[in-house]
């Protein structure tokens, strides 16, 4: 399972907020609907009302686009014309790594030198290995496997307490 997106997660605490702000807000005018009956509001009661409605819509529209339109990070590898035009199934075949290894040019220093721990462990260390290395910090190996995992280099599955880290074959 995937862990939701920070955008995602803002989204969701935003439409709870607008939606407590209006509720309250409707509370409020018809609670105490004074001479005229209905909902009577001040005008910075109106403010609020339709602020946290445009709050709401706002929220939903990012919800939205977090869920159903992000695209996930793909890895930077230059593709030749000719396995551009052909169909995705042949792409995965033409992109599978060979005996050497992926092309990994493209990342940054700390994750190449995790990526080569991991190689010179096998392929596969436990996450907790990997930070009782001295190399990184705890949260900076979370970070670098974060990125390695979203560009399809390694896997994690789950060790009891820690996770064992797999290189993608």
């Amino acid at each position: 399972m995937r862990k939701p997106s920070a955008s995602s997660v803002l989204a969701v605490g935003g439409i709870a907020a607008s939606i407590a702000v209006v509720c309250l807000m409707l509370y409020r005018g018809l609670a105490y609907p004074g001479d005229a009956g209905g909902l009577v509001l001040s005008p910075i009661g109106w403010l609020v009302l339709v602020a946290g409605v445009a709050c709401f819509v706002l929220g939903l529209a990012m919800l939205g686009y977090t869920r159903h339109l992000s695209v996930p990070p793909q890895p930077m590898v230059a593709e030749s014309p000719t396995v551009a035009a052909q169909s995705p199934s042949q792409r995965d075949e033409v992109q599978a790594p060979t005996p050497e290894g992926p092309d990994i040019s493209y990342l940054k220093d700390d994750e190449r030198k995790l990526y080569d721990i991991i190689v010179d462990r096998g392929g596969e260390v436990l996450q907790r290995d990997l930070v009782a290395s001295g190399e990184f910090s705890k949260a900076k190996v979370t970070r670098l496997l974060d990125k390695l995992e979203g560009k399809e280099l390694i896997r994690r599955e789950r060790h009891g307490m820690t996770n064992m880290v797999k290189l993608v074959r």
